[in-house]
């Protein structure tokens, strides 16, 4: 079952270890989880912040329960918009046939601002540790109702082994030279 929560809360710039438990009350059996995050400092040049991407896959033989169509919007679509009949968010691992990724980047840019944004995107293969750049193959831009700035990346992976990997996307602004980096993680069965 794929299951989407949204908290926005607003802490200060520094490293948090973030846990999720979540249990099944059906059942009493529980699961936890962890991650490292780093809110950074206010950067320069009107570029506030990009949030964790959303990795996504294009949508084949996927079910959605109570809704045959699809069409629904999920909880998360008002920061990640999507087309849920062409797309489905990355829950557990990818196929080895999921040869292309979709990352939908969130950025927040000050009112007015008129800057160029370069992005860039890596595979990072923790073992043994290699970090290989990858075609963009497609990038999208959507003015959010909020006036906030979403990105799609549609990003060639190649068909890779078995294994847990990242994928790290790099928001450059050439000038006066900022760089934010949001990177998520994923798996290949």
């Amino acid at each position: 079952m794929q299951a989407f929560a949204k908290s926005l809360i607003s802490i200060p710039p520094g490293r948090y270890e973030c846990r999720v438990v979540l249990r099944d009350m059906t059942t009493g059996q529980g699961a936890r989880g962890s991650n490292q995050i780093v809110i950074p400092e206010k950067p320069e040049a009107g570029l506030l912040s990009s949030i964790y991407p959303l990795l996504l896959k294009a949508r084949k033989d996927v079910i959605f329960l109570g809704d045959e169509e699809g069409q629904k919007e999920m909880p998360l679509m008002d920061i990640y918009p999507f087309d849920p009949k062409e797309f489905v968010p990355v829950i557990g691992k990818l196929s080895r046939m999921d040869t292309k990724i979709r990352a939908v980047v969130p950025v927040s840019v000050e009112e007015g601002w008129k800057g160029d944004l370069v992005f860039s995107a890596f595979l990072i293969n923790p073992a043994p540790e290699e970090k290989e750049e990858l075609p963009i193959l497609g990038l999208n831009h959507e003015k959010t109702q909020s006036g906030g700035h979403v990105f799609s990346l549609d990003i060639e992976i190649g068909s890779l082994d078995s294994g847990d990997y990242s994928m790290l996307i790099y928001i450059d602004v050439p000038e006066p030279g900022v760089r934010l980096m949001a990177r998520a993680p994923f798996s290949v069965e």
